[in-house]
């Protein structure tokens, strides 16, 4: 049925090809051809929808059975990769405390040594001053690395995400051209619905209404 039903389809596009409306009577008869289109849509569709139907039950399945499957191999992932981040957090945060705590020694030890250097220059000893200073000025500060393990396949990724928390102050700033325009992006199905709903009432600033016709045909029109 499927290779006459081909056939079938095939010739209202190559007449539709050629097909020119000059005439109103051409123009009457293109819609009897449309009409002719649509009966055979409907039996494309009588032919073919039982066949989509039994597939995507079958396939709905099949994702349901994977779902399913995959659901406590998620949820474990999940776990073991929300602890392997608590663990490098606390690691960062104790490395953190361990500069900090570095950076003030390191700082003390400055402020001892100029304090000396003020009290030698205080007495005269000029030169034993800028030694204290020199050293002063070289006091190492070490900095703290961070002891995660490596595992093989496995490996953090960093990626950063922008939170708006005053949308007038950045759509001030896209104004001002301050800001690339391009991060106010519009919402075009609410716009299209304003459309439908106000008609060639919308009038908001920087839009317009557009009238798109369409032909409706049969009882999918």
């Amino acid at each position: 049925m499927t290779d006459s039903l081909s056939v079938e389809v095939s010739q209202p596009l190559a007449e539709a090809r050629q097909y020119r409306v000059a005439t109103t009577d051409q123009y009457a008869a293109a819609g009897d051809r449309l009409k002719g289109i649509m009966a055979l849509k409907r039996r494309v569709a009588e032919t073919f929808d039982p066949i989509i139907s039994k597939a995507h039950a079958a396939h709905k399945e099949a994702c349901a059975r994977k779902k399913e499957h995959e659901a406590p191999l998620l949820e474990a992932e999940s776990l073991y990769k929300r602890a392997m981040l608590v663990f490098q957090s606390e690691q960062e945060r104790r490395a953190r405390e361990e500069q900090a705590r570095l950076d003030e020694l390191a700082r003390k030890e400055r402020e001892k040594l100029e304090a000396q250097a003020v009290k030698a220059e205080a007495k005269g000893k000029v030169e034993k001053a800028e030694e204290l200073r020199d050293r002063a000025a070289t006091v190492p500060a070490p900095v703290v690395s961070i002891e995660t393990p490596k595992v093989a396949g496995i490996s953090t990724r960093e990626t950063h995400k922008a939170v708006v928390f005053d949308k007038m102050a950045l759509i001030k700033a896209v104004a001002e051209g301050k800001v690339p325009d391009a991060v106010l992006l519009y919402d075009q199905a609410a716009l299209n619905a304003q459309a439908r709903l106000l008609k060639s009432a919308l009038n908001y600033p920087g839009v317009r209404t557009e009238i798109i016709k369409t032909l409706a045909s049969g009882a999918n029109g």
